[in-house]
């Protein structure tokens, strides 16, 4: 049974099934992977390109290419468990139409395994035309990754890039090795963590010093780059014994007899076939669980095959045994994004039939299904979620409760849809929430993406006479700047609110930016042309003070203007369900960003419904951990009191021998830089001050230490995000 304001909620937003146009959802770290292997074949595996790639049709070639390739690497490296079978390309509504393009389905950007978009310039080493592939890797050891990042310069450059990291399709398996298995590299890994670059260690187990590498039979030229030259260099001083000279770096010989992996080392050389093991029998392939590697750091010493057997896909050789497959070649499927339709319902039962009427190809759909979270007709609606996955509809559930049927979060799940929880706590936005992340989306170009700055509540007790607040616009918004108020009362008007830009500027009831819907009860400010920066304040005056109500209240603007990225907030829930049930922490994650580059030393707060946790430490992929609220979460490193943007340049990468007799090659307007060079600082550049809101919902099983089924069913995690 719902409570009374839940039901006005449902009656002011359900008066009809409402049929829209939106763009592309968000989803984040929680968005279920379509991803599956099944009699040794993946499927369901998509990638997407982004709208600001400029078209190109041979970047679809590359694709097809590296994935062929990369099938047949994938299926031998696995001992015959796994290869590419069926692979879907996105292509952006930017891009002309073609006939040989076909519906998306419900494909998507934001839920793509791979995307082909602008250049992270902390995988750019000496310039955005050298920008190299990345997984975007918040989880831990094992777990699942968020994607793969390439660039299309990456891929037009094959025919000289390969030579510095190898077969495109060899490359396309280590990044799998990240995102589906969650492994990480094994070489001294000094691009992604500056602080734990180590080219030596000393094993206690020889008592001698030794190169990082996995396996240990790697033959390599130890080096270090006379100074002031551009590409002399000398033999290091030292031995195994005593060690070796600061600024000594390893160079590995293009013939290696004696080694057979890691993959997850280096894929130039022919020789590498294996991921390290444990349990080989082999030592041209056996870890090394001395090495100061990022694997061993992350992975508790375990070897890349030790993880995994144990994950999923393999589950200790059980499922997906060794078959001999004759063709290892995928499908693939070209399709290209389409404006999203979107119905809005109370039950799944019609659904279907209303996006049937429009007698056109209803896959990439989406239903909004908003529900009281009970499920009284389950084998109805596992029925229907067939039909759904069949004709690649979304589902978007949005439950209005503080708990829920585990058949409404997978009905979800299995559909690429989200999951929002509205509960009966006063600070709780989930249906607010939900909408505007719909109509947020990283599948269209950023100019066209509506972000949420604020989402609130104003909490009026009996008597209560004014509610007052701030947000912050920044420099990269405030084109069509909506301020949106909602009241729930039995008193047609409730609320009288006045708006002052940070010049002065009041918008109240005379002004024509000011409209009063008392039939939705509704106040909406809309700014006209672009909302100057700065910070806002709006007053709620109560003029229902003789009942309790709450006033959820909204504000959400676009771009300021072409070319200019704004900043973007993402969260991200971690979603093993194994690791709640064995009393691991539900971890959020908090990403800002500006375009593809890093915001750091953002303040972040952070607030929790329904859930207790402890204070504890956790292991950053990316950085030092950060503490808030009780509640652990993963944030850039704090180097400075000042909110800025990284702008990487000149971090050495690892490249084969060929490099070190000076040969410099040129890529557009970026050179790529020689190893054994110094690292140069990571310089940054100040970023406006901003506020972003974000809320993420998560249902977790009811078998964690103090968990109760009333209290905990949905744990609710809500961010504001501050650079102020």
């Amino acid at each position: 049974m719902m409570a009374s304001n839940d039901s006005a909620l449902l009656a002011l937003l359900l008066l009809s099934v409402i049929i829209l146009t939106a763009v592309q959802p968000s989803v984040g770290l929680t968005k279920p992977s379509g991803v599956k292997l099944v009699n040794n074949e993946y499927t369901g595996l998509v990638v997407a390109i982004h709208p600001d790639e400029e078209e190109n049709s041979k970047i679809i070639d590359i694709i097809k290419d590296m994935f062929t390739n990369g099938s047949s690497y994938l299926y031998n490296a696995t001992k015959k468990r796994a290869f590419f079978k069926e692979v879907t390309i996105l292509i952006p509504q930017t891009w002309s139409d073609k006939s040989t393009y076909s519906s998306p389905g419900n494909a998507t950007f934001n839920g793509a395994d791979l995307i082909i978009a602008p250049h992270n310039p902390r995988f750019a080493p000496d310039g955005p035309n050298t920008a190299l592939p990345y997984t975007k890797q918040f989880a831990g050891c094992g777990e699942q990754s968020l994607y793969i990042h390439m660039t299309s310069n990456f891929l037009l450059s094959y025919r000289h890039l390969q030579a510095r990291v190898g077969d495109y399709g060899r490359v396309l398996v280590h990044e799998w090795g990240h995102y589906r298995w969650g492994l990480f590299n094994e070489y001294s890994d000094e691009r992604i963590d500056l602080q734990a670059a180590e080219y030596f260690y000393f094993s206690e187990a020889n008592s001698i010093w030794e190169p990082v590498s996995c396996p240990t039979g790697w033959r390599l030229k130890y080096l270090k780059k006379v100074d002031n030259t551009e590409g002399e260099y000398r033999e290091c001083e030292g031995d195994i014994h005593v060690g070796y000279e600061n600024g000594c770096f390893t160079e590995a010989i293009w013939e290696q007899p004696r080694i057979s992996g890691s993959i997850m080392q280096s894929v130039i050389f022919p020789e590498v076939t294996n991921f390290c093991d444990s349990d080989a029998d082999d030592p041209s392939y056996l870890h090394n669980s001395e090495a100061p590697t990022k694997q061993n750091k992350f992975c508790d010493g375990r070897s890349s095959w030790d993880v995994m057997r144990e994950h999923p896909d393999f589950n200790g050789y059980t499922n997906n045994p060794p078959r001999d497959v004759e063709d290892v070649t995928p499908t693939f499927h070209v399709v290209r994004a389409k404006k999203l339709r979107i119905v809005l319902v109370l039950d799944t039962s019609g659904s279907m039939s209303i996006l049937k009427r429009s007698n056109s190809d209803i896959g990439g759909s989406k239903i909004m299904l908003i529900t009281d979270g009970k499920d009284g007709k389950k084998q109805l609606t596992n029925s229907m979620k067939y039909e759904y996955i069949e004709n690649k509809v979304i589902i978007d559930s949005i439950v209005i409760s503080n708990s829920a049927s585990t058949e409404l979060e997978n009905l979800a799940k299995e559909t690429g849809g989200q999951f929002d929880l509205q509960t009966d706590n006063s600070e709780s936005t989930g249906i607010s929430d939900a909408f505007a992340k719909s109509y947020e989306s990283g599948g269209t170009r950023e100019y066209e993406r509506r972000l949420e700055l604020q989402s609130t509540v104003a909490s009026f007790l009996v008597g209560d006479t004014e509610f007052r607040k701030s947000v912050y616009i920044d420099s990269t918004l405030g084109r069509a700047t909506v301020f949106d108020f909602t009241y729930f009362t039995t008193s047609r008007v409730a609320i009288d609110v006045r708006l002052t830009s940070p010049t002065g500027e009041t918008f109240d009831q005379s002004s024509d930016e000011y409209y009063n819907d008392v039939s939705f009860r509704k106040v909406v400010i809309e700014i006209n042309g672009i909302a100057e920066p700065g910070s806002w304040e709006y007053i709620i005056q109560n003029l229902a003070t003789n009942e309790a109500h709450d006033v959820p209240i909204s504000v959400s603007s676009y771009p300021s203007e072409e070319g200019v990225d704004p900043i973007i907030v993402d969260s991200y829930l971690s979603s093993s369900e194994t690791d709640v049930k064995n009393n691991k922490p539900l971890v959020v994650y908090a990403e800002v960003r500006q375009g593809f580059y890093p915001v750091i030393n953002a303040n972040v707060p952070t607030s929790q419904r329904t859930m207790e946790f402890t204070p504890g430490t956790l292991h950053n992929l990316l950085g030092p951990v950060s503490m808030v609220s009780n509640y652990k979460w993963k944030t850039k490193e704090r180097n400075s009191s000042e909110t800025r943007t990284w702008r990487f340049s000149g971090i050495k990468n690892f490249y084969p021998e060929v490099l070190l007799a000076g040969n410099v090659s040129v890529y557009g307007n970026d050179t790529l830089a020689l190893p054994g060079g110094p690292l140069p600082e990571l310089v940054g550049e100040p970023a406006p001050n901003f506020t972003r809101g974000y809320q993420e919902s998560k249902q977790c099983p009811g078998t964690a230490s103090r968990w109760t089924p009333d209290a905990d069913a949905i744990r609710l995690v809500k961010l504001r995000l501050d650079g102020l």
